[in-house]
């Protein structure tokens, strides 16, 4: 729960730029925390002590750890959805596209850890009003790219980006957790050869998951199977 400190004119104590500064400063001491600890582990005093604040001054530009967590995000989000433009723009093969959408997607380690942790981060204590603010960013988000990537490639057409990031998502994330597994687990499953169905290999699945979404929306690249 956020303490009760009263601030008095705290909104004037920094300048636009001085701001900007300080929760760019946090920003980068709490990544570093996310990746490295189980998200319900990581507190306000932790991200305070390591970003050389004390609490009530992280409390003047975060309510909580919640919407840290979402900043966070939002920096990885885009440079991933920068590459993801990149990579419809360069008019490879189908084959070649879907190739490098999973290569390079997972590479970004930090990314990936954040991602299946969204939406238990939006349920947990962010205000209707944060969570509008968000939401709206992802919208606009996905209607930009969906323009532009229908523009640069033939395989998403208008109105077809939409849809194709959540489906890439959702299936990006359950094999994700899947392929997660304890030091236990994986001994189990190199002793145990009836067992391989659950060795999930992330990007393999990835790439035959994909190659039958394209299919299904564009039935031209069937013969691509």
């Amino acid at each position: 729960m956020r303490p009760m400190v009263v601030l008095i004119g705290v909104s004037m104590a920094y300048s636009t730029e001085e701001r900007n500064k300080k929760k760019r400063c946090i920003v980068g001491a709490a990544s570093e925390i996310f990746t490295e600890q189980e998200y319900r582990d990581v507190s306000m005093r932790q991200i305070a002590e390591t970003a050389n604040m004390g609490k009530a001054t992280l409390y003047n530009f975060f309510d909580s750890k919640e919407e840290i967590f979402i900043e966070i995000y939002k920096a990885e989000l885009e440079l991933w959805l920068e590459e993801v433009l990149d990579i419809f723009s360069q008019q490879l093969s189908l084959q070649e596209t879907i190739e490098l959408l999973v290569s390079k997607h997972c590479k970004r380690k930090k990314f990936n850890k954040l991602m299946p942790l969204l939406n238990t981060v939006l349920e947990i204590s962010l205000n209707a009003d944060f969570l509008r603010k968000f939401k709206s960013y992802l919208l606009n988000k996905v209607v930009y790219l969906d323009t532009e990537i229908s523009k640069l490639s033939p395989y998403l057409k208008d109105g077809d980006f939409g849809p194709f990031i959540i489906h890439y998502t959702a299936h990006f994330n359950g094999l994700y957790l899947m392929e997660q597994r304890s030091a236990t687990l994986e001994r189990i499953l190199e002793q145990d050869s009836s067992l391989e169905i659950f060795a999930t290999d992330l990007e393999a699945e990835m790439k035959k998951y994909l190659m039958i979404y394209f299919s299904y929306i564009n039935k031209e690249y069937q013969n691509e199977l």
